[in-house]
């Protein structure tokens, strides 16, 4: 079966200034069941608030398509400290075996999760 992450549409309460680069809800693949329907969401951040915020992909929980108001961090620790940052993640999508993949737009890399 092939994997996928299906993108998509969220209304999710942020930040102001804290960019959602991209959603998207894994369908199939290798990550345990109870992470099918969830959406995965960069948060790019914002370095021009006094508080460098974002920077991190967060799991939205999800039930029949729609957000359950439960929201918890997937990939964080982006932040050195308020000046600087070793990167940004801009996108999230899949492999084709169900590996999450996200992209940084900071330095160029892709970074794959897998479940052990």
């Amino acid at each position: 079966m092939r994997a996928e992450i299906v993108p998509m549409m969220l209304s999710l309460a942020i930040a102001s200034s804290i960019a959602s680069a991209q959603a998207g809800a894994m369908r199939t693949g290798s990550f345990p069941s109870e992470y099918r329907g969830d959406a995965f969401v960069t948060l790019h951040g914002s370095h021009t608030r006094p508080e460098r915020t974002g920077y991190k992909v967060v799991r939205v929980r999800m039930k029949d398509g729609k957000t359950t108001g439960k929201c918890e961090a997937f990939m964080t620790e982006f932040i050195i400290d308020n000046d600087s940052a070793w990167g940004r993640p801009a996108a999230v999508t899949v492999t084709r075996d169900g590996a999450p993949l996200v992209i940084d737009d900071a330095n160029g890399t892709i970074y794959r999760f897998t479940h052990q």
